[in-house]
């Protein structure tokens, strides 16, 4: 029985390489394109009528090349439009989530400016800066004296008000 199951088997793929056409290699090449030996290589920067525009990239000073820049459109395609500014600022009713690190590793906590979360909150009031909601969290950061601790203030105050926040050394939540 094994052998007869061996033999079909040896059957169907002598019948599955028999039924493969019988392609020349050479006719599945294909042609090459572009510049041979006997037609010589344009000039950097050259247009050529098959080549369309030419791109001009000029090493950066640290050694790669920059981005490609067209010299010319193609023609029939309309020209690009004008970049848009992206909006710059935040619409009046968006609130935000700010940060900051209740202190650095290695400091006494005497020495940290606020204390406390209630501190924090009073000093941004102070400043005239609406607390809309807050708490703590705490986020991953290095284990050096160099590093914030990880606990952080977390506030939560209108747009409008960033840059002031950011003033006192808060930051954008991500």
């Amino acid at each position: 029985m094994r052998y007869l199951s061996l033999l079909l088997t040896l059957a169907a793929l002598l019948l599955l390489a028999a039924c493969q056409p019988n392609v020349d290699p050479q006719e599945t090449q294909e042609p090459e394109t572009g510049p041979t030996a006997t037609a010589p290589l344009p000039a950097e920067g050259e247009a050529t009528e098959e080549s369309g525009p030419q791109v001009q990239a000029s090493p950066t000073p640290d050694g790669y090349p920059a981005a490609p820049q067209p010299t010319q459109a193609l023609d029939g395609y309309p020209a690009a439009p004008g970049a848009q500014a992206l909006p710059t600022g935040y619409p009046d009713d968006m609130v935000v989530w700010m940060i900051r690190p209740l202190g650095q590793q290695c400091v006494d906590p005497e020495e940290y400016e606020y204390p406390d979360l209630d501190a924090a909150i009073a000093a941004l009031e102070d400043a005239g800066v609406e607390v809309m909601d807050s708490g703590t969290a705490e986020l991953g950061v290095c284990e050096s004296c160099d590093c914030s601790t990880s606990e952080h203030f977390r506030v939560q105050i209108r747009a409008l008000d960033m840059e002031r926040a950011e003033s006192l050394g808060w930051m954008r939540s991500r």
